[in-house]
């Protein structure tokens, strides 16, 4: 009797010591549901029913408030063989999408569902290779020399691009109400490249399982959308034409990169510029300049007038802005980084567990009660059935306040967060409007309910808020989101 309790002693002690800090390992609470049903539910809850945001909060609800749970994400069937993630709702939590040595990127960008490599001429882009593939660094290598050698063309092609644009917003303004985001898509192209239809029809074959609110009725949009991949043979000769376009308009970056001997193809490299050109450049600029214009119309003048200030300090006398006078902008920047923060372009980080860090080796279960306070958390990599992800999300909404609470906030916003960083001091955090993902509608676009900071360390946490989160390998991928 005394050896059976000590080694069940000693097996418990096994169990509760893994955890880096010795606090106990609790499994990952959460389930996938039905097969097929239970993801299709939840791809309807989260693009119509309930929103990104009151679809993760109902959730943590459900789990006795833990913000590291197993969770379906979209687009689910039958784009997607396998919905299931572990969400990491929390800013403690969210780090190991960032570590490298945890988590591996590989076909992740899109989250559940990787696009056809027909897209991308059968190569695959640098946004979809994990940092240890040998390709990852040869490509990064060449677009980091690309950026370099046109850092300072950005501002006077910036310039040239949007002062059209803002020209055009002054002619309108007396008429009515100017639809911003259709002349930002118009001239974002003429500031990072010129192919406007083609790219458009090039970036909706890819992204279509994960957009939304793009076709009304939204049963409809769903139906289209969601349910099959479009084949890529619709755009086979938009993307040929793209192709075309960027081999002459890229034609000495390529040379240079031969030169170079990186060890990729020139036709590689040739269909990665085209990825950078119109997804990162251009999708990243469409979605988040929006967001930068309707974070400072809701600033409101004292902002305003310190912005002004500033600018004409550092460009005296109408002179050009440069890499270099921006650079005497802490204000300027402050407002920028701030607006990243509340709606970065790419809103979630995904990642699958590269190996299982966790307690023991004993077959997990699912479903199990939430770690609460400081337990630390397991995410399992054996016996899973399923091919979970590892998503990672910026910030978790909190419920709706009063629209009067709303409304002094919304003009102190970036006063006091960006005023804090810009040299204002002592400014706190303040309350988040809009949603980072998608189209990137600002004003004109859905209301959507303020956000206030969530607490990271609270009496009876959820877990993930104070404790430490063992990712597991291969086939559990993890998704995350920040809320802190």
């Amino acid at each position: 009797m005394t050896s059976k309790t000590a080694s069940s002693s000693v097996a418990d002690e096994a169990e509760t010591k893994l955890s880096p800090s010795g606090f106990p390992v609790k499994e990952v609470p959460g389930g996938y549901g039905v097969p097929f049903f239970s993801p299709l539910k939840d791809r309807l809850d989260y693009y119509y029913l309930q929103g990104a945001e009151e679809y993760f909060r109902s959730r943590i609800g459900r789990n006795g408030g833990a913000t590291v749970l197993r969770v379906n994400m979209p687009p689910g069937p039958f784009i997607t063989r396998d919905s299931g993630v572990v969400a990491l709702l929390d800013a403690r939590s969210f780090a190991v999408l960032l570590d490298d040595a945890k988590v591996d990127k590989t076909d992740t960008l899109d989250g559940t569902f990787m696009p056809s490599l027909k897209l991308f001429g059968g190569y695959r882009p640098l946004a979809f290779l994990d940092a240890a593939d040998p390709r990852h660094a040869a490509i990064k290598g060449v677009v980091i020399r690309l950026a370099v050698a046109r850092m300072h063309q950005v501002a006077p092609t910036f310039d040239v691009s949007f002062g059209a644009m803002f020209d055009a917003v002054d002619a309108s303004i007396d008429s009515g109400p100017v639809q911003f985001n259709k002349l930002n898509q118009h001239h974002m192209f003429d500031f990072t490249c010129c192919a406007l239809t083609k790219a458009v029809k090039w970036l909706l074959l890819q992204l279509h399982p994960i957009a939304s609110k793009v076709i009304k009725p939204w049963r409809l949009e769903d139906l289209l959308l969601h349910t099959f991949c479009l084949p890529a043979f619709l755009v086979r000769r938009d993307y040929a034409a793209l192709t075309a376009f960027f081999a002459e308009a890229a034609a000495a970056v390529l040379d240079d990169a031969e030169k170079a001997q990186t060890g990729i193809s020139r036709d590689e490299l040739l269909h990665n510029l085209v990825f950078v050109a119109i997804f990162n450049a251009y999708g990243g600029f469409k979605i988040f300049l929006p967001h930068v214009v309707k974070w400072l119309a809701r600033a409101g003048p004292a902002l305003h007038a310190r912005l002004a200030e500033e600018v004409r300090a550092a460009v005296p006398n109408g002179s050009e802005i440069t890499v270099s006078a921006v650079d005497k902008m802490p204000l300027v920047k402050s407002v920028v980084w701030e607006a990243l923060r509340m709606n970065p372009p790419v809103e979630f980080q995904y990642g699958r567990a590269r190996q299982d860090s966790g307690p023991g080796r004993r077959k997990p279960r699912h479903g199990l009660p939430g770690a609460q306070g400081r337990d630390a958390v397991r995410v399992p990599a054996h016996g899973d059935a399923r091919r979970a992800r590892v998503q990672g999300r910026r910030r978790v909404r909190p419920r709706k306040v009063h629209r009067r609470q709303r409304a002094g906030a919304r003009e102190r916003a970036m006063v006091e967060r960006a005023g804090g960083r810009g040299g204002g001091g002592g400014e706190q955090a303040v309350p988040r409007e809009g949603h980072g993902g998608g189209g990137g509608e600002a004003d004109g676009g859905a209301a959507v309910p303020a956000l206030r900071h969530v607490r990271r360390r609270r009496e009876g946490a959820a877990a993930g808020a104070d404790c430490h989160v063992h990712v597991a390998h291969q086939g559990l991928v993890v998704q995350g989101m920040s809320i802190g």
